[in-house]
């Protein structure tokens, strides 16, 4: 079977985050993100050896696709973070499933 562009494409394009189904929206979300060299943006901290400018690309890069990714209705609730991190973790916080076990 032959590769074409638009197959490249749309292996790359994710369905948008409506509120349901975050574990797997997220893994491929950080997918995207590694493959566009963002995911260092989703550090709480700028790394040292990064100028401030660069971080500040950085973060609006990984601001603009997680945004892209997700519905209106979603889009709304996060207006006002400013990096990343803020969104990753709001998003994480309101919508990962998370398992306690009884020890």
């Amino acid at each position: 079977m032959t590769t074409t562009s638009s197959n490249l494409k749309s292996l790359f394009e994710i369905k948008r985050f409506e509120g349901s189904g975050f574990d797997l929206w997220k893994e491929r979300m950080l997918g995207i993100l590694f493959l566009k060299d963002c995911e260092g943006a989703l550090l709480e901290v700028k790394p040292e050896d990064m100028t401030n400018v660069a971080w500040m690309k950085l973060n609006k890069k990984a601001i603009t696709y997680i945004k892209m990714a997700v519905s209106d209705e979603i889009l709304v609730f996060l207006k006002g973070l400013t990096t990343a991190f803020e969104l990753w973790e709001k998003l994480k916080a309101t919508y990962e499933i998370t398992v306690r076990y009884n020890q």
